[in-house]
């Protein structure tokens, strides 16, 4: 009995009847070149690039009026950077849950905590009348009396939604990132790793590794020896 042919049967005979195709098999020490040269441009890419952790620096003016600067804390303090507005249900549930509650706790001398406002939501008032009921500082990223603060922090930071917590070590560098609540206890503990140099490495940028995925999908996806592997071949 004849096996019957499946649509992906019908796709791979229609692939291997084109020209372009037999162009192919018949380059295959220039396609796996090109494989290689393709993965060794991820790698580099990879590393200057989509390997870097570093937090982006940035200069805002809290709610009382005092200008300050993220890296004024590299080498002294780890860093709690939380971006919110003050009418966020879940930003509110974070605070409540979470940041309050550490920072009653928390050691002052090791550790900030900095809240931005994000998105326009908040005025400078409104936010002000908001921070009064915490001990942290809160800034606006969109300053309306600072032509050069236009939300440039929150598009270095990729925040899409509130909230978005990083937490940064004493080196500069971005070990924790998280969308949405969390509890006090994992809070904690993920400040005490980037104290302790145990932190996890946070990338905001992934151009490499989509090229990587992309590239290499291609090469593979044409090569002679990637159809066994496929199913229903």
């Amino acid at each position: 009995v004849a096996k019957q042919k499946t649509n992906w049967d019908n796709l791979v005979e229609n692939i291997s009847q084109n020209e372009w195709y037999d162009t192919i098999l018949d380059n295959k020490v220039l396609f796996g070149i090109g494989t290689v040269v393709m993965l060794i441009l991820a790698i580099i890419l990879y590393g200057m690039v989509g390997g870097n952790n570093e937090a982006p620096d940035f200069t805002l003016r809290d709610t009382e009026g005092v200008t300050f600067s993220l890296s004024e804390y590299e080498g002294k303090k780890v860093v709690i950077l939380d971006f919110m507005f003050s009418t966020c249900e879940p930003c509110e549930k974070l605070v409540k849950e979470a940041i309050e509650p550490y920072s009653k706790k928390m050691d002052n001398n090791e550790v900030v905590i900095i809240s931005v406002s994000v998105f326009g939501e908040d005025s400078e008032k409104t936010l002000r009348e908001y921070a009064e009921g915490y001990g942290w500082r809160h800034a606006l990223d969109i300053d309306p009396n600072n032509s050069e603060n236009k939300g440039e922090v929150t598009l270095d930071y990729k925040v899409t939604g509130t909230p978005k917590i990083f937490i940064i070590d004493k080196k500069g560098e971005m070990t924790y990132s998280h969308t949405g609540p969390i509890s006090e206890s994992e809070l904690s503990n993920e400040v005490k790793k980037a104290q302790t140099g145990q932190g996890g490495v946070v990338n905001l940028q992934q151009s490499s590794i989509f090229l990587f995925a992309v590239g290499a999908g291609v090469m593979v996806f044409f090569s002679p020896c990637s159809f066994p592997m496929l199913p229903g071949y």
